[in-house]
């Protein structure tokens, strides 16, 4: 299953050195980012986490699409949602994800 999880920016986020973190950063755009999502979760190994950072988006069906596979109980993975309460721009939104994800290979994915 899944591992939802939602942080905020002021988390650090604990990754073995040279592990790998997927991160797709979302405003919007939800058909593309759903398809996306679900590519990486068909594509990719259980072992390799998955980040959202929600840039203020004020589409709601994000956080509930990751909800969804949450409860499906189809995948085996971590999940994590970092929403920033308003838009701060892709530029700050990549750089916060950095910052938590510290030790980690951070793969940016942009889903349109």
């Amino acid at each position: 299953m899944v591992k939802l999880k939602e942080i905020d920016s002021t988390v650090r986020l604990e990754f073995k050195r040279d592990s790998v973190v997927i991160v797709v950063p979302v405003f919007g755009a939800y058909n593309e980012f759903v398809q996306c999502t679900r590519s990486v979760l068909k594509h990719t190994a259980a072992d390799v986490p998955l980040l959202v950072a929600d840039d203020g988006s004020l589409d709601a069906r994000i956080c509930t699409f990751l909800e969804d596979i949450d409860r499906s109980g189809e995948q085996k993975r971590c999940v994590y949602y970092l929403r920033h309460p308003s838009n701060i721009g892709f530029v700050k939104s990549v750089n916060s994800v950095l910052k938590i994800t510290k030790d980690a290979d951070v793969v940016i994915l942009n889903s349109d």
